[in-house]
Formats: C-alpha cells, structure tokens, sequence
C-alpha cells in the first residue's frame, strides 16, 4: 500500500502539485507541461515522505523558433585577397546537436557554378567543424552555411577571387610529350584539352612556335563537348613551344 504524491518547484518558486495516473499494479506515471525556462525541482513522495533519490533537477530551455537563424559562427572573408588555387580552411563553431546538420554550399556567381566543399569534424572540440574548398577561377562568390535549410546570420556571404573568371575553366587532360619528336617520321604530336565548366563554352586558341619562330596555327577537334582534341606533324627539328589560351589567357602548365 502506498499514497503516492508529487509536486514539482519552478524557477519562479511557485510549487505545482502533479497528478499520478496508474498505468497497471504498482506502476505510476506523473506528466507535468513546463511553462517556464530553467531549473525545475522534482519531488515524489509516499506518504509524505520523499522516495530514494528524490528531490531531482531538471533543466527546461525554451524551445528554438523555426524561423530564427541558427547559431554558427564562421569567419568573414569577405574582404579577403584571395587568389585563384588558393586552399581555404574555415573554422564554423555551432551547438554540437546542430554539427550533423551542417551544410555548406559554394557558388561561383559570374559562371552559376557549384564549388566542392568538404566538411570535417574536430574530434577534440565537439560543435568545432571545419569546411574545406578550393577556389579554381577568379571572379565573385557566394558562401552560404546552413543547418536543417536555414541560413545562419550574415549568410549567404559574398567574396571576391583575384584573376579572371574563366583562367581555370580549361586544363591540359594530357600533356606534349617532354621527349623528343623525330620531324617527318614520327607522325604526330597530340595532346587533349578538357573543359571542366562544360555548360560554359570555350574559345580556345592554339598554336606552336617552331625553333624557326614560325607560328602554326592548329585546329581543334572536338570530341565531346567536354574534351578538345589537338595533332601537330612537326616539320622541323627543335624546341617547339606550344602556346594554349582560352578568351585570350594562356591555360595552365602553358606554354
């Protein structure tokens, strides 16, 4: 036989009694609504006196609007001189129940491009991630941290990259051959060009400066929309450059 009460002390030190409610043969269940913020004090007690381990604390934090930013704090880099290549490592501290919920977007505004970003957790510091991406072309940014869809304060944040927006857009696939080319009986020189912005298009140029400083024009030969193909018959013996641009701006490892 027991006579079982409790009653629950709210931060404002008004004493609440707690109805019970038996759910089978010797098993009570006490349900209280919290209305107000901080630590609530629990006691249960048979007969009037307290039972083991009571009284207990329990803290009550209001509840988070869905519409409110969530907390995450990164650093702004938006008057930052950053350059093409450049490896960016940025801290973003936020709640640690929020971390797995983190997401970081950016896009390359002038070429509407998204950019990879790689997000890792530092395993010394709970809510401590740090988001990782590489910034190919010159041009404006945009940067947005998110968690569950929402954007934090001062996001999305816009940066500017040093160079022009399209010096990265195309890259050697393979190289020239660095041995040597015998003139007249050796065929070809090839070499492929890949476009890694393929919904942009590109206005290559290529040419070859001979050891006679004649400059040969060589035409393109598209094998996707992605992939430039280019063949060159050597007709002299000697260092030959070859000069590869795109909008007027040598590509990389060129000449």
């Amino acid at each position: 036989w027991c006579q079982l009460s409790a009653k629950v002390t709210q931060p404002s030190g008004s004493v609440q009694e707690i109805p019970s409610q038996l759910l089978e043969d010797s098993v009570f269940m006490f349900n209280f609504a919290p209305i107000e913020t901080g630590t609530h004090e629990f006691v249960v007690e048979n007969m009037g006196r307290p039972i083991i381990n009571c009284p207990r604390t329990v803290k009550v934090s209001a509840v988070a609007d869905p519409n409110t930013q969530p907390t995450v704090k990164f650093p702004d880099i938006s008057k930052t001189q950053i350059f093409p290549n450049q490896i960016l490592k940025l801290p973003v501290h936020l709640y640690p129940d929020d971390a797995p919920h983190l997401k970081v977007v950016c896009r390359h505004v002038d070429l509407d491009h998204l950019i990879p970003v790689t997000i890792d957790c530092d395993a010394a510091e709970p809510g401590k991630m740090v988001a990782t991406l590489t910034l190919s072309n010159g041009g404006n940014y945009e940067l947005s941290f998110l968690v569950k869809g929402r954007h934090a304060a001062q996001s999305p944040m816009q940066f500017f990259v040093e160079g022009c927006v399209y010096d990265m857009q195309c890259v050697l696939k393979s190289q020239p051959p660095d041995d040597h080319v015998f003139a007249f009986t050796a065929g070809t020189v090839s070499f492929q060009v890949e476009n890694t912005i393929p919904e942009k298009p590109t206005e290559l140029f290529v040419e070859v400066i001979q050891p006679s400083s004649a400059a040969v024009n060589i035409p393109t030969d598209s094998l996707n929309n992605n992939l430039h193909s280019f063949n060159f018959a050597p007709i002299e013996t000697g260092l030959h450059d070859f000069v590869i641009q795109n909008y007027g701006r040598p590509i990389m490892d060129t000449p």
